[in-house]
């Protein structure tokens, strides 16, 4: 049996679905909005229980290893130790404001 004659026309739909899949990933979203928004994060009606924060600045880290035995799925945090004067790292992150 000769499969030439199906393969040919088999051939011109897999580069159109090649091509078709090579193009849509290649479609790109754009924000629209403003980058820096100056209104506030906390909507009208919670603006009586709670404050905007803001990260913005240096901040200090200190890792701290998760404890031996820690359950990950029982949504009970870990008892950790307080942070040690001796072991933040010497650079600071740097959080920006949003």
């Amino acid at each position: 049996m000769n499969r030439a004659p199906f393969l040919w026309m088999r051939l011109p739909a897999a580069v159109l679905a090649v091509a078709w899949g090579v193009l849509a990933g290649n479609a790109k979203t754009v924000f629209k909005g403003d980058f820096a928004p100056q209104e506030s994060g906390v909507k009208p009606p919670e603006t009586a229980f709670r404050r905007e924060v803001c990260l913005n600045g240096l901040w200090r880290f200190q890792p701290v290893p998760i404890p031996h035995g820690y359950a990950w799925d029982l949504g009970i945090p870990p008892e950790l130790p307080a942070p040690a004067e001796d072991k933040w790292d010497s650079v600071p992150i740097k959080i920006p404001s949003p």
